[in-house]
């Protein structure tokens, strides 16, 4: 099925299920599920992740040596108003949409054991619950 996912959605997703995966006594087939939409988010995800590294290098400050500078958190450097734009920009990234063709897993077939939370709200798009 044709999922349109923005993606903070798939980089959420790819959190969620890759923590889901490492679940002892999951059943194979939605094991399988998630390890084949795992496989097609990944996709997106690097993309995305690739985006994001360009984005950085076009904004940050670098040092002498041609390093990012970083703040006393560790975080990139940027001039006051260039970091505006980089956040600018940034959302604007993880606004960007990507059609993704997911498996489906029946509400009904997902063990109580993957809990409630975080993990299923971010994998929502892939559970159908009209039962």
């Amino acid at each position: 099925m044709d999922k349109i996912l923005k993606n903070i959605e798939i980089i959420n997703a790819v959190k969620s299920i890759s923590e889901l995966l490492q679940l002892e006594d999951l059943p194979t087939r939605i094991n399988w599920i998630l390890s084949k939409n795992l496989r097609k988010l990944q996709s997106s995800y690097e993309t995305y992740s690739k985006c994001e590294i360009e984005l950085l290098n076009k904004y940050v400050l670098r040092d002498d040596e041609n390093k990012i500078r970083q703040d006393e958190n560790g975080n990139p450097k940027f001039a006051p108003k260039m970091k505006d734009e980089y956040m600018k920009r940034l959302n604007e990234l993880v606004e960007c949409e990507d059609t993704i063709c997911v498996h489906v897993i029946k509400l009904s077939d997902l063990p109580e054991k993957l809990g409630k939370g975080v993990n299923l709200f971010n994998i929502d798009f892939m559970i159908d619950d009209s039962e």
